[in-house]
């Protein structure tokens, strides 16, 4: 978050109760855990992802590789499959590279 305010880039959080949350959403706390979440409620997620991202030129997604939940790493195929471009990135200066 940092890095991306410091560069000048929106940033946004992938929740998996909420889908992306901007620094101006205000979201109640909550306990989920990626394996939790339901096959309907996946879907709804991805949608409502595709939704927000095709606004964008270009999404980068930023993880630590030893710690991917198999649910995020869906989402960036499943992204890539409907042809946004999302670019995968595991170190914070890769940021507008």
């Amino acid at each position: 978050m940092k890095r991306s305010s410091e560069v000048g880039v929106q940033w946004a959080i992938f929740s998996d109760k909420y889908g992306f949350v901007f620094p101006r959403d205000r979201i109640q706390w909550y306990e989920k855990h990626p394996k939790t979440v339901t096959s309907s409620e996946k879907r709804k997620l991805f949608d409502d992802a595709f939704d927000v991202l095709q606004r964008y030129n270009v999404a980068y997604f930023y993880y630590n590789p030893g710690r991917l939940h198999p649910l995020y790493r869906e989402l960036v195929q499943e992204m890539k499959r409907r042809e946004l471009e999302v670019l995968e990135i595991t170190h914070l200066d890769e940021i507008l590279k």
